[in-house]
């Protein structure tokens, strides 16, 4: 196998991150929540915590993918063969990459083995304990010291289907991750998650409040505060179906965005679709005959 001097050159995959939209909206978020709180004088512990969660989660969704862990070593298995592990980390479910491999002598020549099977070439998922099995005596006759490089020379996406749709129904947000790249998208995958479950539970929280006030109205003997106790359970129980029914929309929103949006990828495009951009119209003139035109919509 021949060897030769690296390409310094190589590409590697960006992506822009909307660190400011993040920001924004978290703001506003936090915003929601104080104005709530000074309002009705009680906001759920959970929220709070939801905030503190996302609040930790910001960092993570702003990485990049990377190959790290890579180590090798030499087996027996019908032959003498180098085995390569390495770990694609902080990759989209959606990314897919292509692999290269190589090894680079003392003398700072490479080698680019060709008769390997594996996690190598197009279409590998991210993930860990990849491995790449190099059938070594095939390519060269003999190697001195070296070591290996893999190299993720390009990334792609392969979004998934309507059937990830099923994941948002109990985790509002969870299926978009399959179905788009949510690292370049202006609403993350967790805002959805935090403000359908913070909807349904501030809502769930009034209904209990709202139990409560009823239940002292009927129990107390203070028939003064009969008129106050029964307005308090009204507006509680208001609350509970305002809130509620918000949470509900965000949540059955994001079904169905994910329901459509994997329809969309998953859709190829059809020939028939040209064609009847393609049409000829005929319209009579002024002078008896006929025009005759020809219409390509693009």
């Amino acid at each position: 196998m021949p060897k030769h001097k690296p390409a310094r050159n190589q590409q590697q995959g960006t992506r822009n991150q909307l660190i400011f939209i993040s920001s924004y909206f978290y703001l506003i978020l936090i915003t929601i929540s104080k104005s709530l709180a000074m309002k009705y004088k009680s906001v759920p512990f959970f929220i709070l915590f939801l905030s503190c969660s996302f609040t930790f989660s910001l960092s993570a969704q702003d990485s990049k993918a990377r190959v790290d862990n890579v180590m090798f070593e030499a087996v027996e298995m019908e032959g003498t063969k180098v085995v390569v592990y390495y770990d694609i980390l902080h990759a989209s479910p959606v990314e897919r990459f292509e692999i290269e491999l190589a090894f680079v002598d003392d003398e700072d020549f490479y080698y680019y083995p060709q008769t390997t099977t594996g996690d190598i070439g197009p279409g590998i998922k991210g993930g860990k304990k990849k491995r790449i099995i190099w059938d070594i005596f095939e390519d060269v006759d003999e190697v001195g010291r070296i070591k290996a490089i893999v190299n993720i020379s390009s990334i792609t996406e392969e979004p998934g289907g309507a059937a990830y749709a099923l994941l948002s129904v109990p985790v509002p947000g969870l299926g978009d991750i399959f179905v788009t790249n949510t690292r370049t998208a202006a609403i993350k995958p967790y805002y959805k998650t935090i403000l359908a479950y913070g909807l349904v539970g501030y809502g769930m929280f009034q209904r209990f409040q709202s139990d409560k006030y009823y239940d002292d109205y009927n129990t107390s003997p203070d028939r003064d505060d009969f008129d106050n106790l029964y307005n308090k359970a009204n507006s509680a129980n208001h609350q509970f179906y305002i809130f509620t029914g918000l949470g509900a929309a965000v949540w059955f929103s994001d079904v169905v965005w994910v329901a459509a949006k994997g329809i969309s990828n998953s859709r190829k495009p059809d020939d028939s679709e040209v064609l009847l951009r393609k049409s000829f119209i005929v319209t009579p003139n002024s002078y008896g005959g006929m025009n005759i035109g020809y219409i390509l919509n693009f």
